[in-house]
C-alpha cells in the first residue's frame, strides 16, 4: 500500500514539475500566448442602469495588456481632439480590443486618424444586445445627449444574442459555478501552458461559432428579443436625431475557412 502511495505521489510531482518547466519555457520564449482576465478596477457596476461600464480615469491590465479609461468613462486614445461630431462605439470584447493596446485596436486607429471625429468607445467584454440598449438609452435619453453624440455604431458579434450560454452544448470547458470552473479560471488568468494545451487539443473559435449558429436556429425567442432591443435602440437614436449603424463582425473561424455562413435567420437581425 505504501509503495502505491509513493508511486502516485512521485507521478503527481513529476507531472507538476513538467508542467511548471514548460510553463517557464513558454513565458520566456513564447510571446503570442495571452493570459485571460481583466482587472476589476477598470469596470464599475451599474453605470448604465443595471449594466456595468468603464471606470473613469482607471487603468489596468486586460488579457496581459495595459488599458486606460479616459475621464468620461470611454477607452482612452492618444488623440484628444475636440470635434463637432462624436461617434459612440459599442461592442463586446472584440471592439474593446482585449489583449491589444488601445491605440492599436481598430477603434484606436480610427480615433487617432487625422480626419476622424472623436471616438467614444464604451465597449466592454461580455456586453450583449441588452447592454447596448442600456448604454444608448442612458447617454441619449437620460443624459439628453450632453456629449453631443452624432452617430451610434454597434459592432455586432454572433454571441450578442445572450448573456449566458443557452442550451446543453456549452462551448466552455467547465461550469463556472463549481470548483473545477474556479480552478480553470485561475489557469486561464495565470498559466500559458494551460492556453497552449487548450489551443492544441481544441479549436475554440470553431467551437464558439458552431454553438452560436445553433443558438440562432434553435432559440428563436432570443432572436426576437434582439430584434426588439435593436428596434428600441433605433427609435431612441431617431428621437435624438442620431444616426445608427450596425456592423456585423465575423468569427475568426469564418475568416479562416471561408465556408462558414451566418445563421439562416441572421438577416432578420440586420
Amino acid at each position: 500500500m505504501k509503495k502505491k502511495i509513493l508511486f502516485v505521489v512521485y507521478n503527481v510531482v513529476a507531472v507538476i514539475s513538467l508542467f511548471l518547466l514548460f510553463e517557464f519555457f513558454l513565458r520566456v520564449f513564447d510571446t503570442k500566448i495571452i493570459l485571460s482576465g481583466t482587472d476589476h478596477n477598470l469596470i464599475s457596476d451599474s453605470v448604465y442602469y443595471s449594466s456595468a461600464g468603464l471606470n473613469p480615469g482607471s487603468f489596468g491590465k486586460s488579457h496581459g495588456t495595459m488599458k486606460e479609461v479616459d475621464s468620461l468613462g470611454f477607452w482612452k486614445y492618444s488623440s484628444n481632439k475636440n470635434a463637432d461630431k462624436n461617434l459612440l462605439i459599442i461592442g463586446d470584447s472584440v471592439t474593446m480590443g482585449i489583449g491589444v493596446e488601445n491605440d492599436s485596436t481598430f477603434t484606436g486607429r480610427l480615433a487617432n486618424s487625422i480626419d476622424s471625429p472623436r471616438v467614444l468607445n464604451a465597449s466592454l467584454i461580455g456586453y450583449n444586445v441588452n447592454n447596448y440598449k442600456d448604454v444608448v438609452e442612458k447617454l441619449l435619453y437620460d443624459d439628453n445627449n450632453k456629449l453631443g453624440i452624432s452617430s451610434v455604431n454597434i459592432f455586432w458579434c454572433l454571441n450578442d444574442l445572450y448573456s449566458n450560454f443557452p442550451g446543453k452544448e456549452n462551448p466552455q470547458f467547465a461550469n463556472e459555478n463549481n470548483y473545477l470552473g474556479a480552478a480553470l479560471d485561475f489557469l486561464r488568468e495565470n498559466s500559458k501552458m494551460f492556453h497552449f494545451i487548450k489551443n492544441t487539443v481544441s479549436d475554440r473559435s470553431e467551437a464558439y461559432y458552431k454553438h452560436d449558429i445553433k443558438v440562432y436556429n434553435e432559440f428563436p425567442e432570443l432572436v426576437e428579443n434582439a430584434i426588439l432591443k435593436l428596434n428600441s435602440i433605433n427609435e431612441i437614436c431617431r428621437a435624438s436625431g442620431v444616426e445608427l449603424t450596425i456592423f456585423i463582425l465575423p468569427y475568426e473561424y469564418q475568416l479562416r475557412t471561408y465556408s462558414a455562413p451566418p445563421p439562416r435567420n441572421f438577416q432578420t437581425i440586420i
